[in-house]
């Protein structure tokens, strides 16, 4: 997750790509400051990219006590042939 994302419309399929793939489907977990960062881009950014894949019921994201993000992709959303083992 280290290298830099071109933001024009890309980064919603960037999230999901390295939800899917990377390190087995791991959830994205992380301040919204420290996912954005890791994705080159700006919290707004950030924001705007998970919102859009909220609205279209692409991830789930839960907030954790210690103000962390998870996002996961909802699974009901994915077919069994995609989802990663």
């Amino acid at each position: 997750m280290s290298t830099p994302v071109d933001v024009s419309g890309h980064l919603p399929g960037v999230i999901l790509a390295r939800l899917a793939w990377f390190d087995g489907g791991a959830p994205l977990i992380g301040t919204t400051r420290s996912l954005a960062r890791a994705s080159g881009v700006t919290v707004t950014e950030f924001l705007s990219a998970i919102r859009d894949l909220l609205e279209a019921r692409r991830i789930v994201v839960e907030m954790e006590p210690n103000g962390r993000l998870s996002i996961c992709l909802d699974d009901y959303r994915i077919a069994p042939s995609d989802r990663p083992v």
